[in-house]
């Protein structure tokens, strides 16, 4: 059935997820075309039977998912919709979680549910545990969802829905008097989107690469280098920061970003 079938790939970026499902699916199809972004005529006119979207964060036009079916991945459980779910996951300590496949609708995450995997979340920033965990289910969750969507197999159910809102870099505020591991998650939730943000020597930077260190001092003192990461004390304990952004800049290796604001 593969064989005979157009395949439209849409994305918000051709990175490590899609490329991983673009690399493993696209030769199974008869035809296929990588769409970046919301160039919605140019996905129309390829004439697909399927739109899958392993990353992506617009939502899809009904005048697209009306005449297509659009399989969309959520790297969170059916249960809990909207743009940041594994963030909020990161920066609540959730332990069980999951990824699910769902057809596109004008609610966001709240259409019918095709797959889903449920699996215990590792601690790790949102890019680690989208390329260690989130990426290798990719495939087979689609591969399970295009069988029971092309079988005629109805959906799963799907229970209580919760939409969460997009988190932002005013929800990971950086206050140093907290102990090291609380804020480790706070920055693991905005790495690398949208940010986790604190004060270092009076002035502000994104923070990004964190890792737990023991050495101890005053609350966002600085305490120096381990190479080129710089080293902030928190209320207990302190972190290791391997990329700072200053305001108005780019990321910088730590030490760079540091040595720049003297």
């Amino acid at each position: 059935m593969e064989a005979t079938r157009r395949v439209a790939f849409l994305c918000s970026g051709f990175n490590g997820l899609t490329q991983q499902v673009w690399t493993a699916l696209a030769p199974r199809f008869a035809a296929s075309i990588l769409v970046v972004g919301p160039q919605w005529d140019r996905l129309l006119d390829f004439k697909p039977h399927l739109v899958l979207a392993p990353y992506l964060n617009l939502r899809i036009p009904e005048f697209v998912y009306s005449q297509v079916p659009c399989l969309v991945l959520h790297p969170g459980p059916h249960g809990l919709g909207g743009p940041s779910s594994l963030n909020w996951a990161i920066l609540e300590g959730r332990k069980d979680w999951a990824a699910c496949i769902f057809e596109a609708r004008q609610g966001w995450d709240e259409g019918p549910l095709w797959a889903e995997q449920s699996f215990e979340l590792p601690k790790g920033s949102v890019i680690q545990l989208y390329r260690r965990t989130i990426a290798p289910q990719a495939t087979a969750l689609y591969q399970r969802a295009i069988l029971r969507l092309w079988q005629g197999g109805d959906p799963l159910p799907r229970g209580e829905f919760r939409y969460q809102r997009r988190l932002t870099s005013a929800d990971l505020e950086i206050d140093w008097s907290r102990p090291a591991e609380d804020l480790l998650a706070v920055v693991q939730a905005g790495d690398s989107q949208p940010g986790a943000w604190g004060e270092i020597e009076g002035k502000r930077y994104g923070l990004f690469g964190a890792r737990l260190s023991a050495p101890q001092g005053r609350p966002g003192e600085l305490l120096g280098f381990e190479e080129s990461a710089a080293l902030v004390a928190c209320g207990k304990g302190s972190l290791k920061f391997s990329r700072l952004m200053p305001e108005g800049q780019v990321k910088l290796r730590a030490i760079e970003a540091l040595k720049r604001e003297e």
